[in-house]
């Protein structure tokens, strides 16, 4: 049994593999292999800003950060 807090907490991981996506997909490293995920407050419902930065790539993987932020607070960050 899942409590709403646990299904909003995957559909924030779920938008941040989107955007992780549609950054990788004119790569060779497209789809992401792992995801490690911090939430360091609840994210709240509305508009947000994803942001998504490249911090290596290899012959075999790309190793990404994405970070969500809302207003002036850094709420979820991921590492890839």
């Amino acid at each position: 049994i899942c409590s709403s807090a646990e299904l909003q907490l995957g559909y924030v991981v779920g938008i941040d593999l989107s955007a992780v996506e549609d950054f990788q997909s004119s790569t060779p490293h497209p789809d992401p292999v792992h995801v490690t995920a911090h939430f360091l407050y609840q994210v709240e419902v509305g508009e947000c800003l994803i942001q998504v930065r490249r911090a290596r790539t290899g012959k075999n993987m790309s190793n990404l950060d994405a970070d969500i932020i809302q207003g002036v607070r850094l709420f979820f960050f991921s590492k890839h």
